[in-house]
């Protein structure tokens, strides 16, 4: 009886710790090993499946030849990339230069220009793009490439299907991704119909932009809630189980994800707080109390708001830390302020009484927007004794903005009617 040393193989060539030993310490086969591994073992056999056979590579083209028409393909090419080019031809060609018309006809144009024989030539000025005609026949096209989208979708499943891959529920899944392209676009499509309607409101009824800014945050938000509400449920009509599966593993991260955007939840939550508010919009002047920032609402975010300076050096600034400061909207201010304190020598000390009452005459004569009717003060008095001068006050309040070009305008007029009184009064200032 011969014994065989360790390591050595038997005649079949299989090692002594061969094929008995792999199933006394595995209760599975080699073959449900690789389908347990990740990667290990996988990525020949997926190589292998793109080199088809002869008889895959036919039963892949059959399969597409059933299911493919050149018919369905050419009409939506040309639907889908030929349609729009086609109609702009047609109406810069023959649209654009419209005949000459009577005065009494209708008009398609503004653009109005009178002939010798009395009539009125109405020719159309409008861009294509900006036509009615446009939406329609982009909308025809938009759908007939989504359309083509799907077909291609449905070409490769075939081919991936006659190449040997396994695809879960592929009877389903081409058409749930036509439903969500579909779905998508048409959420997009009743955005821009959104913001079509508001750009309106705003031409017509003369709406408040920052207003309308509001309301159109808020229809994103509300249009962007239902179709991630419509997309699960389609999902989940579909795909039935598989995204109940995706859901309840979602549910264990909750709360780690909770506590990761944490400082995002509170940014959207004082910026959803902001936008209700109706405290800015975009575009006001605003001045934070904290740090004394001057500067214009570029950008108001849900996350963040972005302020440019009168350098325009943008800052941005979280919304939690921006409700946490005392606003100060100036562009909803009606009325500003100009207020100076002057100094003068001892020696005119006989001439402050007239040259107050001068300095107010001027003011009034210079700025018409000054406001005299005693709701607001209109002061400028000799106020105060100081070791080497004298103090003069001139406190005067406008019915103009503190923002923009027309207050550093009348700024300057009020300044310069201060000079004209100081000058009349043959008086100098203080340390000049």
């Amino acid at each position: 009886m011969s014994h065989k040393p360790p390591g050595s193989t038997s005649s079949s060539g299989s090692s002594a710790f061969g094929a008995g030993t792999f199933y006394n310490v595995f209760d599975f086969s080699r073959e449900e090993l690789i389908e347990r591994s990740t990667i290990a073992g996988q990525i020949r056999p997926l190589v292998q499946k793109f080199f088809l056979t002869k008889d895959q590579v036919s039963a892949i083209v059959e399969g597409i030849k059933s299911v493919a028409q050149l018919s369905d393909v050419t009409l939506l090419v040309i639907v889908g990339w030929g349609l729009v080019p086609f109609m702009k031809l047609w109406y810069d060609k023959l649209v654009a230069d419209a005949t000459p018309r009577t005065t009494d006809s209708p008009s398609i144009s503004d653009d109005k220009a009178p002939n010798s024989d009395g009539t009125q030539e109405f020719r159309l000025t409008r861009p294509f793009e900006k036509t009615k005609l446009f939406h329609f026949f982009n909308t025809l096209s938009e759908l007939a490439k989504l359309g083509m989208l799907v077909y291609l979708a449905d070409l490769v499943k075939i081919f991936l299907l006659g190449a040997g891959f396994e695809i879960p529920k592929s009877n389903r899944l081409t058409h749930v991704f036509s439903y969500v392209i579909y779905t998508i676009w048409i959420f997009y499509r009743l955005s821009v119909v959104k913001g079509y309607v508001l750009s309106k409101m705003v031409k017509r009824s003369r709406a408040d932009p920052g207003r309308i800014q509001v309301i159109n945050r808020f229809a994103d938000a509300g249009l962007l809630v239902l179709a991630v509400f419509v997309l699960y449920e389609i999902l989940n009509l579909q795909m039935g189980l598989a995204l109940r599966g995706v859901v309840a593993v979602g549910s264990v991260w909750t709360l780690v994800v909770s506590l990761a955007i944490k400082d995002i939840a509170s940014n959207f939550f004082y910026g959803f707080l902001l936008a209700a508010s109706d405290r800015i919009y975009e575009g006001d002047s605003i001045q934070l109390s904290k740090s004394g920032f001057k500067g214009q609402v570029y950008r108001l975010g849900w996350l963040e708001t972005v302020l440019r300076g009168s350098d325009d050096i943008m800052v941005t600034v979280p919304n939690s830390e921006l409700l946490g400061n005392h606003i100060s909207n100036l562009s909803r201010i009606r009325i500003c302020q100009v207020y100076q304190t002057l100094r003068f020598p001892y020696s005119d000390v006989e001439k402050l009484p007239k040259l107050t009452h001068d300095i107010k005459c001027e003011i009034r004569s210079t700025c018409p927007s000054v406001i005299t009717d005693g709701s607001r003060p209109f002061r400028c008095f000799w106020t105060n004794f100081q070791p080497d001068h004298l103090e003069v006050v001139v406190d005067a309040h406008f019915r103009i903005k503190p923002v923009g070009d027309a207050y550093w305008d009348n700024r300057q007029r009020v300044l310069q009617a201060i000079d004209r009184a100081v000058k009349d009064n043959e008086m100098k200032y203080h340390g000049i």
